[in-house]
């Protein structure tokens, strides 16, 4: 089981996107090469406008891969012109305030795991989803664990009351 995000506030879906910027995808005929798209649907309106002016500069671009590194966006493609590296940079820095889940604004989070860009209702189905994930991983025991722990709690509780 697993809590679902937010419902994302932006105009393209995941898979609406990933076709919109497959002809841009590098191919292996070419001599280029196209690693894959990882980022969160938040970020979707971030990589259209940076997608529709990289398109405008050099209508030929290829993309080698998009995804989400140290919880910003990373948008890798061949050769650009400088205006086309800047127009990138600030769409990583425009990552950097928006969450990756829904597109609402967001702050960096470091969860001793991965750091990601989420807003705070995001942040906290995060933290609720790697908790169900412990629990499915460890099954039972992860259950009997924390059950008998709490009991000890209880029971030290009771007899320090009784004194």
């Amino acid at each position: 089981m697993r809590l679902k995000h937010r419902k994302p506030v932006t105009f393209l879906s995941e898979e609406e996107l990933y076709n919109l910027l497959e002809p841009h995808f590098g191919h292996k005929d070419k001599g280029e090469y196209f690693i894959g798209m990882g980022v969160g649907p938040g970020w979707s309106d971030i990589i259209l406008d940076l997608h529709e002016v990289l398109v405008e500069e050099n209508p030929e671009y290829v993309i080698h891969q998009v995804k989400e590194k140290f919880g910003t966006l990373r948008f890798y493609t061949g050769g650009m012109t400088d205006l086309g590296w800047s127009v990138i940079t600030e769409a990583e820095h425009a990552s950097a305030v928006t969450c990756e889940e829904c597109g609402r604004p967001g702050k960096l989070r470091d969860n001793n795991y991965w750091i990601r860009t989420l807003c705070d209702y995001d942040t906290r189905v995060d933290a609720i989803n790697r908790h169900l994930w412990n629990i499915r991983k460890g099954g039972l025991k992860f259950f009997f664990r924390h059950y008998f722990a709490i009991r000890r709690l209880r029971r030290k509780r009771k007899e320090s009351a009784e004194k």
